[in-house]
């Protein structure tokens, strides 16, 4: 079995947990909604918010989302026994007999989350407040649409397409997905914006070894080393690297990821001698040995990427099978700007494999800031990988100047363009015209304020103006602990 389909069948075992504590009851049934009452005091533990997924009844049970809470009796002084009304709205599909007067209320467990992206069902995420001449009320994106799909933020430079992606994670973060949450962050600015809700993974733990890598990926690295591959030099290291993942079963789940640099190396020597690609083989292990001493590629090919395992990558980049918090930041500002591309285009493909292997058991939502930077050319790492089919299980947030600029063929699979048209007011307040394709209108939405320090900081220039790394910033402090840094 795969490190990929074993931590997911970890994660979703066949045998159903028991249902969680009763947390409320309820007390009103309508045709769309039903009204529960909740003590305070489970509110405030559960941290409840709108767009929080609930079950209903016992037995068959009923499944919605939280829409809204308010207190029952407005208190200067609120005490832990107030009672809290709910409104929760519920699933197309739910079933009104098997609710009654008096159903408890239920927090929905991780197996029944997945049954409800499997479903279907709708999970709102606040994105900020939109006025149809009522005045304003919240205005929700549905988690699930976002699931198979695209979303795209554009607009003009400090329009505010960086900060409402935060807004859209910390919703995610807020709603409890159920999935993994994963931010490339190619100029390392969001780092302070998800507080202790994402592990940020810097440029010394942004590691993807070279066996888990596509040779289309392996071919851009090498040209940043040294000449571009040549048609036959690709064609060699694709035969090469297929076969050492076809003799070595795919990903070892604990030792060293297969195939081994230093194995398809080898076996170019070995194939100079004995093949009619003899040259080709030649020339791409020279190219391979130079890009494997390179310090720009210490992300692929440095002893710490190579000693990796795929259960390693899985729970660094992907947080599984069990990983605290369930969000990792990549920031990508750190690696030489030819890298970042090949670094995004290997973590999309990872996700992609992962979501495949896993049998899309695993919601995943992958946003990318500042994509358009990423974007070579028309045949460059990431614009092939963004190029490839939607899975069911994987939602792509792309965040990018031109809408232009973004592949064509992902165009055609994106479901929400968010376009920021001005630059945002003074009061931090920010307002985006929202195009759903699954609806016949468009929304203009104020999109929800955050603290200054939440909202990312991109850092411009040379790799001089990116936030040390871990590693380099210990090596600055032990400098300066012994008196050989001047102050």
């Amino acid at each position: 079995m795969s490190a990929f389909a074993r931590i997911a069948s970890e994660i979703f075992p066949d045998e159903v947990p028991l249902p969680a504590e009763p947390i409320g009851k309820v007390i009103a049934v309508l045709r769309g909604t039903v009204t529960a009452a909740l003590p305070r005091s489970l509110v405030d533990e559960e941290a409840l918010r709108p767009g929080i997924p609930v079950s209903l009844g016992d037995g068959t049970q009923v499944f919605g989302t939280i829409a809204a809470l308010d207190a029952l009796v407005p208190a200067t002084t609120p005490r832990p026994d107030d009672i809290v009304i709910v409104e929760v709205d519920l699933a197309p599909s739910a079933d009104l007999s098997q609710l009654s007067i008096g159903a408890p209320v239920r927090l929905v467990t991780p197996h029944q989350r997945h049954a409800l992206h499997t479903a279907g069902a709708v999970a709102p995420l606040p994105l900020g407040e939109a006025d149809w001449g009522a005045g304003p009320v919240p205005f929700m994106l549905d988690a699930q649409a976002l699931l198979g799909t695209n979303l795209v933020l554009t607009g003009d430079v400090a329009s505010g397409k960086s900060c409402t992606l935060t807004v859209l994670f910390r919703s995610l973060l807020r709603t409890r997905f159920s999935g993994r949450l994963i931010l490339i962050d190619p100029t390392s600015g969001f780092a302070q914006s998800f507080g202790g809700g994402a592990a940020i993974i810097d440029g010394d733990s942004a590691l993807i070894p070279f066996g888990m890598m596509t040779p289309e990926q392996v071919a851009a690295a090498v040209a940043v080393a040294s000449e571009p591959l040549a048609p036959t030099e690709l064609s060699v290291l694709r035969g090469l690297m297929r076969r050492q993942s076809s003799t070595n079963q795919g990903f070892r789940p604990y030792g060293g990821v297969s195939p081994s640099l230093s194995s398809v190396i080898e076996a170019c020597h070995h194939r100079a001698e004995n093949s009619d690609f003899g040259g080709a083989a030649r020339t791409l292990a020279a190219k391979l040995s130079v890009a494997a001493h390179d310090p720009r590629l210490r992300a692929f090919f440095s002893e710490a990427a190579l000693a990796l395992s795929a259960a390693d990558v899985l729970q660094t980049v992907f947080r599984l099978p069990d990983g605290r918090p369930p969000m990792s930041v990549l920031q990508l500002g750190a690696l030489d700007p030819e890298v970042r591309p090949i670094m995004a285009a290997a973590v999309l493909h990872l996700a992609r494999q992962l979501s495949t292997m896993a049998g899309q058991q695993i919601p995943l939502m992958i946003g990318v800031d500042a994509a358009d930077r990423l974007l070579t050319d028309d045949h460059g790492p990431l614009t092939e990988v963004l190029g490839q089919p939607s899975l069911t299980g994987l939602g792509l947030c792309l965040e990018a100047r031109h809408q232009a600029s973004l592949p064509p063929v992902f165009l055609d699979q994106t479901r929400v363009i968010v376009h920021h048209a001005d630059q945002p007011s003074t009061d931090g307040q920010q307002t985006a015209r929202i195009v759903d394709q699954g609806k016949p209108f468009v929304d203009d939405v104020v999109i929800s304020r955050l603290r200054p320090s939440a909202c990312p900081q991109p850092h411009h220039g040379d790799g001089h103006s990116v936030p040390p790394s871990q590693g380099d910033l210990l090596a600055r402090i032990l400098d300066a602990w012994h008196g050989t840094t001047a102050r």
